[in-house]
């Protein structure tokens, strides 16, 4: 640890280091959350999927480290706004099929959408699944879970990356 060996001739205690730690490392200040970054076997068919599924759209597509015109590099989706005038934005990077994860062990990603967009999806999220299936073993079911301030939908991407759409209830 850089202060332990420091001060290594004075005698300092465990809450003596974390403070000394704090003062020379400030932590740091987000502006705003950027994106995140699922791995995709076919980056086509899932920025195809991610397009007609989640209304995301292919950004930066002209820049050179970035997909299309560099087929190794990720693609950016965007879109969104709205609830709380956020915006979403996704990379999709490519891995090999045989490297993808099929059991994430509760990890996910959420998107919040507001009340009417959850009310709609909850009915016919399954459909739309359903019609931009990419493949056959496809998972195509929706989990529905009340948090009692929160409700969501669970479901999966083509490389069964798990997804959620969130609403959080106001509070009254």
């Amino acid at each position: 640890m850089f202060s332990r060996r420091l001060f290594s001739a004075v005698k300092l205690s465990q809450f003596d280091h974390v403070c000394l730690a704090r003062r020379l490392f400030s932590s740091v200040k987000l502006s705003q959350f950027d994106h995140v970054c699922l791995a995709v076997t076919d980056m086509e068919a899932s920025t195809n999927w991610f397009a007609s599924t989640l209304g995301l759209r292919l950004a930066h597509e002209n820049e050179d480290h970035f997909y299309p015109k560099c087929s190794e590099s990720p693609a950016f989706l965007t879109g969104g706004g709205g609830v709380a005038g956020g915006s979403v934005a996704v990379a999709l990077l490519a891995i090999p099929k045989e490297k993808r994860v099929d059991d994430h062990q509760g990890a996910h990603v959420a998107f919040r959408v507001d009340i009417e967009e959850w009310d709609r999806c909850k009915s016919e999220l399954g459909k739309a699944l359903e019609k931009n299936k990419v493949h056959s073993n496809q998972r195509v079911d929706v989990e529905y879970c009340d948090y009692g301030i929160q409700q969501s939908l669970f479901f999966h991407d083509p490389d069964h990356n798990v997804l959620e759409l969130t609403c959080w209830k106001e509070r009254k």
